[in-house]
């Protein structure tokens, strides 16, 4: 038996039972399992010795009298080198630091090793294949020789007979020390697919609502945690100057080694929760920090369990916001990592079409904050087709883009994480170059967004009527959001007013042609079930699509004509000759709406306003004012 202690005792209950406050409160025990505590004299500390792979502890005394050798422990990192976040109290802090020290077997820099799972290529064409070994720099050699020696005496590596050979290259680390890399593009074109799912960025920030504790854990070299099966071995064959070499440990650059990795944390981890697992990176997320406590013994045991060990330098315990893929997560907000804007800030110039990819590449993974990134980002989209010349042409309007850009990032947007329990607004908008939507969640009685999505127009609907335009909008941003809106009633809001009549008249005659158009029935149909509104909207001066209570949905079927006039942009009303007349009906917010955008333009059109609560008649002056 393990004695834990000591404690003080609180008091006497019945049946020689005796209460005490632990860790985890107050807790009652019988007298047969309790022993008194003594003072003791502190004993020697214990030296570590590690012999041909062995770890023992002796006295200090003891080891110099036997004549014993002491070696340099390869381990470096300890719980003491998890860091704790500063929020924390200092009672939590003991409390976290304590259960660390159970853990201390776990969380080292030395890889693990799991007998979970093993990583096993399978090949559609078994012929050997022998690439060329690349010229390696001279000056890097002596390095190579060492990181080769290493490896081999760690076991991740050994010596091969294998006929096949896959080359290797250096690359030059940012504190100068070099980092081997196979090229395995030859074995990965004859290996068949894994088609293990890996996670999306939306579906692990989506189980994060509501939490105020963060965790993260990295694995120490995840990847050689993970053995290879014997039948695979051979296939990672590679050449150095020491021979043929082959891994025991799954490597890095096998097209389907991340499958597996995920594969091994699905199966370590289990699908709780409280965590989420994207390759090496595992986050444990909770409400309360007694909970959270809690995850984080549960999470270490199984991988415990499971032979796996976490690199002590990179935990981060008990944050109110973690970093997690880029993105800063905490208090139900997500916003972008500062590091990766700052990256943004200090990008240069794109000179070639190659570097505007790469450009485009960085801003694309945080367009989710930018609202009608498309549009935004056309004139840079514009020049990497194959049409343009590899030597790009920067113009002010392409600066005028990217400064655009740059601040949406810089500024530091912030988002919402989706909560499925509330109801969500889809707001949309459309142009002449992009189309957009926009998720959005009443939060504390606000309207925040959880998502901004956008695309540029193809040629083709470059020639569409507005109407279609704003169709496609929706129908688009109800295909993007549709894992949040479906099977949920959910809000459209659309700045476009005479869309909001087609809900109601499902048998229109617009409705229809539109519908065969985009060939959308089923967008159609999912609109008009799960729908709850179709409410037209505002502009706002910030992010487009601003959110009018008052106005309803206009109620533009009493309109007595069926062409329309200018309002909001768009041409609801085309009065064409003089006398002609028409009557608008609707709510005093929807008639005032109407009014403050006919007043701008009724002297210079010759429009003669009659204007009662309810109702506006619009009447034209003179032939002179009217379009042709």
């Amino acid at each position: 038996m393990k004695y834990q202690g000591p404690y003080k005792i609180d008091g006497v209950a019945q049946n020689n039972n005796y209460i005490f406050t632990m860790r985890n409160g107050k807790r009652t025990y019988h007298a047969n399992i309790l022993k008194k505590y003594e003072e003791r004299e502190p004993s020697p500390p214990l030296q570590p010795v590690v012999e041909n792979g062995c770890t023992g502890f002796v006295r200090h005394k003891e080891y110099e009298e036997i004549g014993i050798i002491m070696l340099e422990p390869k381990r470096k990192e300890y719980p003491k080198d998890v860091t704790i976040s500063e929020n924390l109290t200092p009672y939590q802090n003991k409390e976290a630091r304590e259960l660390l020290q159970t853990f201390a077997d776990t969380l080292s820099d030395i890889p693990g090793k799991t007998e979970r799972v093993e990583h096993k290529i399978r090949l559609t064409d078994e012929t050997p294949f022998r690439m060329k070994q690349y010229p390696l720099p001279v000056h890097a050699m002596d390095e190579v020789d060492k990181e080769i020696n290493f490896k081999l005496e760690s076991g991740i590596i050994s010596k091969s007979t294998s006929p096949y050979a896959s080359p290797i290259t250096v690359v030059m680390k940012k504190d100068g020390a070099i980092r081997l890399c196979l090229d395995f593009r030859r074995l990965n074109k004859i290996t068949i697919f894994d088609a293990q799912p890996i996670p999306t960025l939306d579906e692990l920030l989506g189980k994060m609502k509501g939490a105020k504790f963060f965790t993260k854990y990295d694995l120490t070299k995840g990847y050689w945690q993970i053995p290879m099966h014997e039948d695979s071995k051979a296939y990672t064959a590679f050449q150095t100057t020491q021979g043929l070499i082959e891994f025991n440990y799954m490597p890095f650059g096998l097209s389907t080694a991340a499958c597996t990795f995920q594969r091994a944390m699905l199966d370590t981890l289990g699908k709780p929760p409280f965590v989420v697992s994207y390759f090496d990176d595992v986050l444990i997320f909770s409400k309360s920090w007694k909970e959270h406590l809690e995850h984080i013994e549960k999470t270490l045991s199984a991988l415990r369990e499971a032979g796996f060990t976490l690199k002590p330098s990179k935990t981060i315990v008990g944050c109110e916001h973690i970093n997690f893929l880029g993105h800063i997560v905490g208090k139900g907000q997500l916003k972008p990592d500062e590091n990766k804007t700052e990256k943004i800030r200090n990008l240069r110039v794109p000179t070639t079409k190659k570097e505007v990819r790469s450009v485009l590449g960085l801003l694309n993974y945080y367009r989710r904050f930018v609202h009608n990134f498309s549009a935004i980002a056309q004139l840079l989209t514009e020049l990497t087709k194959k049409s343009r010349p590899n030597k790009i042409v920067w113009t002010p309007e392409c600066q005028e883009s990217w400064d655009a850009i740059e601040k949406c990032l810089t500024s530091e947007p912030i988002l919402k994480v989706p909560d499925p329990s509330k109801p969500f607004v889809v707001q949309t908008d459309a142009s002449n170059k992009a189309i957009a939507g926009t998720l959005l969640q009443q939060h504390e009685g606000t309207l925040h967004p959880c998502f901004y999505a956008s695309r540029t127009l193809k040629d083709r609907e470059r020639n569409y009527a507005i109407i279609e335009l704003e169709m496609l909008a929706i129908i688009f941003a109800l295909d993007k959001f549709s894992k949040y809106l479906l099977m949920k009633p959910f809000l459209i809001q659309t700045d476009h007013p005479p869309l909001s009549f087609l809900k109601e008249n499902k048998n229109c005659k617009e409705l229809r042609i539109l519908q065969n158009l985009y060939r959308e029935q089923e967008a159609a149909a999912r609109m008009d079930g799960d729908c709850r509104e179709l409410k037209p909207i505002r502009r706002g001066p910030r992010h487009g699509c601003k959110m009018s209570p008052d106005l309803q949905r206009n109620n533009l079927r009493n309109i007595k004509s069926n062409e329309g006039i200018k309002i909001n942009g768009h041409n609801i009303i085309n009065l064409r000759h003089a006398g002609d007349t028409v009557l608008i009906r609707g709510s005093e917010n929807e008639i005032q709406l109407i009014l403050d955008t006919l007043a701008e333009e009724s002297s210079e059109r010759g429009l003669e306003l009659n204007i009662k609560k309810t109702e506006c008649m619009v009447v034209i002056k003179g032939r002179r004012n009217t379009h042709k």
